[in-house]
């Protein structure tokens, strides 16, 4: 029988290493072959066009949110003016009507005549004038509150969808697209606040 070399040999440790474990982790990666150096001037072209595709994606979504509030603006700022106007008109129609009564309140041959049934019937005419005039006012009033529901629904309704598109094309933090939504908001607002001061 032959010896076998490996008997009566003893297995030796490895020698111990000079570095740390985390040291030699990266040590064993260093010695990768195949593995190109760090270059922090290397480009990544599919990254940079996908992050150019983002920023295009949300100026456009941006832009037609804008477009939608200007426009719902508008459409408000126009209504506004047409129930003003029909108000204005309202209002002339009624004052001429009662200063007609007012002139014949200071004319005696008018009201001299008149019975004392005559002149409560003519009272109660008066006071069926006043209150459709005090209607019109508030009818415009209630126009305005319609208005601002309309304003509220659709720019709510617009805001959600433009959040969550937004957030999904993942050009700007969630944080800073919530400051722009906001911004329009406060734009419309101001238009509406000026308009229903000029028309108080």
């Amino acid at each position: 029988k032959r010896p076998d070399p490996s008997e009566g040999s003893k297995q030796l440790p490895p020698p111990p290493t000079k570095y740390t474990p985390h040291e030699q982790e990266r040590q064993d990666v260093a010695n990768l072959s195949g593995v190109p150096a760090y270059d922090e001037e290397r480009q990544f072209p599919g990254l940079v066009q996908q992050k150019i595709d983002r920023k295009e994606r949300h100026m456009k979504r941006c832009d037609e949110f804008t477009a939608y509030v200007d426009e719902l603006a508008s459409g408000i700022e126009q209504d506004v003016l047409e129930a003003s106007r029909s108000m204005r008109d309202g209002l002339e129609q009624i004052d001429e009507e009662l200063q007609k009564n007012y002139e014949l309140l200071k004319s005696e041959p008018y009201l001299i005549p008149k019975s004392e049934d005559d002149l409560k019937d003519w009272l109660a005419e008066l006071n069926r004038i006043v209150a459709n005039r005090m209607a019109v006012i508030t009818g415009l009033g209630d126009d305005l509150e319609k208005f601002e529901g309309f304003r509220a629904e659709s720019i709510e309704k617009e805001c959600r969808k433009l959040n969550k598109e937004l957030i999904s094309i993942a050009h700007q933090l969630p944080d800073e697209i919530e400051h722009i939504i906001e911004g329009h908001i406060d734009d419309l607002n101001n238009v509406l606040v000026s308009n229903r001061t000029s028309h108080v």
